[in-house]
């Protein structure tokens, strides 16, 4: 049979109610050491020449093998020692032939052997204070550098507790709520988000708690008045015990990819649409050429050629609308390609203004809807084709979006070195979250609203007005009608023009 103690203390009280034939014991114990146990073990005669061996990895130098043998240890084993090994000890020093006697001590021998122990143990606890401060500086700069780390992250790192409030958040998270880190630490979700979003918040962080494992969540969460796209990564955070504490996590930012997906996605829907339908109609009427030109009457003839000519014009417009959204996203991408806004030689932006506006105005049989205003005479260096853009697409937004005899106004005004331009109808309006989430490929209400297009026109204004240095703004209110205004600003030479 084993008896075992946790320490020197108890080792004494179990030696009274047990028959012990050999003790092998730790040195580095609490209450009371192995080198004292086996000290007080030899000053009892009942238990003076019981074999005893001293077993440790942290006393193993040649020192303290010297003071086993002073405290009257039969044997110093290191540790690690094989169960085969242990036994071989034990049998080494049970063996009667073997067994050194060992008198009770005698009050000078203890003293001196007393004095050997407590240099031992002073270096001994030297040793163990240098390791803890070695030990220490480890932690510290592993925290350092987790901090460094942390701190320098483009992604949101955080801590909770099992409650769900904060314990830590990084600099980049803290931008995204617009406050300091103090501020936030000590909150609670309620206290951090809108109601919904603080209980999808602690159902995920009570998911992680309850199964101990990692999770990954991708939704909206609203950051600085925006509604921004974050995918989470959330781990269980365990103490040195390894229980749950927390949760630990990393918040991304995918807003980009998510509006790129969604981008994609509008982008196969409508120029499968686009594409189509004018396609369609070539084709269609093309046929209808072919199986007899001369049996069709004159008038359907015309009719075929004017619904063809419809056709192509619409496919054309279409292809150089998406030449034109290539070219922008291609320069706003490279700064080095900014020159291909600007002309060398200035325009008379008025022409391509109005020739512009009475184009659309003419496609859609509305020419008598359209008011033009347009004021100051100077030329300016805008590439042509993006000035026209930004015209044809306000203008024909108009159009599609009022009705047939309702006014469409267009107020043009060079104010050095900006071209303001602005477009006002009285149509159908556009909320205030349409307005927010103008993009490209983006259509709203087609279903109730089948109006031809890509989604592009508002986005690419606003794409060439930012590219321009200006901007575009757009005040509407449903059934009462839209205004956009736009800002170009003209590059200026030396000359002044």
């Amino acid at each position: 049979m084993v008896v075992e103690a946790s320490d020197g203390v108890e080792a004494l009280e179990k030696l009274n109610g047990h028959a012990v034939a050999a003790i092998v014991s730790d040195i580095l114990m609490p209450r009371l050491d192995g080198y004292r146990l086996c000290n007080e073990i030899r000053r009892n005669e009942r238990w003076a020449n019981m074999p005893f061996i001293l077993y440790s990895a942290t006393y193993a130098n040649p020192a303290d093998r010297v003071l086993a043998v002073e405290m009257g240890a039969d044997m110093f084993v290191r540790k690690p020692a094989t169960s085969k090994e242990i036994v071989a000890a034990l049998s080494a020093v049970m063996q009667p032939q073997d067994r050194v006697q060992h008198p009770a001590r005698a009050a000078p021998a203890e003293l001196e052997v007393m004095k050997h122990y407590s240099e031992r143990l002073v270096t001994k606890l030297e040793q163990r204070s240098e390791a803890l401060a070695n030990t220490a500086r480890q932690l510290q700069m592993s925290e350092i550098r987790y901090r460094t780390l942390a701190e320098t992250a483009n992604d949101s790192i955080f801590t909770v507790d099992r409650d769900g409030v904060m314990q830590y958040i990084n600099s980049r998270g803290a931008k995204d709520f617009n406050l300091p880190a103090d501020q936030i630490i000590g909150k609670g979700q309620t206290e951090l988000f809108p109601p919904e979003v603080a209980r999808k918040n602690l159902a995920l962080i009570q998911q992680v708690l309850t199964s101990g494992q990692p999770s990954l969540d991708e939704n909206v969460r609203p950051f600085q008045g925006e509604e921004r796209w974050h995918a989470t990564w959330m781990v269980p955070l365990r103490d040195e015990v390894s229980n749950v504490i927390g949760v630990i996590g990393m918040a991304r930012d995918v807003t980009d990819r998510k509006r790129l997906e969604e981008l994609r996605a509008h982008m196969r829907i409508s120029l499968s649409h686009e594409l189509n339908t004018p396609l369609n109609g070539i084709l269609g009427l093309t046929e209808i050429l072919s199986e007899g030109l001369d049996d069709l009457p004159k008038s359907e003839q015309r009719d075929i050629i004017d619904e063809l000519s419809k056709s192509a014009t619409r496919l054309n417009r279409l292809v150089q609308l998406n030449l034109d959204y290539a070219q922008v996203e291609l320069i706003a991408s490279d700064a080095k390609m900014s020159d291909a806004l600007y002309v060398k030689e200035p325009i008379d932006w008025r022409d391509i203004v109005c020739a512009s506006a009475e184009r659309i105005a003419t496609d859609h049989r509305r020419r008598s809807d359209l008011d033009i205003d347009i004021s100051g005479g100077e030329r300016i260096k805008i590439e042509s084709a993006f000035l026209a853009r930004v015209v044809i697409e306000l203008v024909d937004n108009a159009f599609k979006f009022s009705n047939e005899g309702s006014r469409v106004s267009l107020h043009a005004k060079w104010e050095r070195p900006e071209l303001n331009i602005t477009v006002e109808d009285r149509g159908c309006g556009m909320p205030e979250p349409q307005i927010a989430s103008i993009d490209a490929f983006r259509q709203f209400e087609r279903k109730f609203r089948e109006q031809q297009g890509l989604g592009l026109g508002l986005y690419l204004v606003r794409r060439l007005a930012d590219l321009y240095g200006g901007k575009m703004v757009i005040e509407s209110r449903i059934e009462h009608g839209t205004k956009v205004c736009v800002s170009l600003v003209s590059k200026v030479d030396a000359a002044g023009n």
